[in-house]
């Protein structure tokens, strides 16, 4: 799904066995993609349920939000 914006570093699904919905972390090569997904998939339905996405940024071990 990711990977229709850009190509994909890498991708992490959580799935919590307690029950809560599951998550994932995306990194892209490209901050540009990173931006443009967020844009195209904040707010959209996945499975039934409204997704939200934020931008985790690190540079040289500090990382921002």
């Amino acid at each position: 799904m990711f990977g229709q914006i850009g190509p994909c570093k890498s991708c992490k699904m959580i799935v919590d066995t307690a029950g809560h919905d599951p998550y994932c972390f995306v990194e892209f090569y490209e901050h540009r993609h990173a931006t443009a997904t967020i844009a195209a998939m904040n707010g959209r339905k996945i499975l039934g349920k409204v997704s939200y996405h934020d931008l985790l940024v690190s540079h040289k071990g500090q990382t921002l939000t």
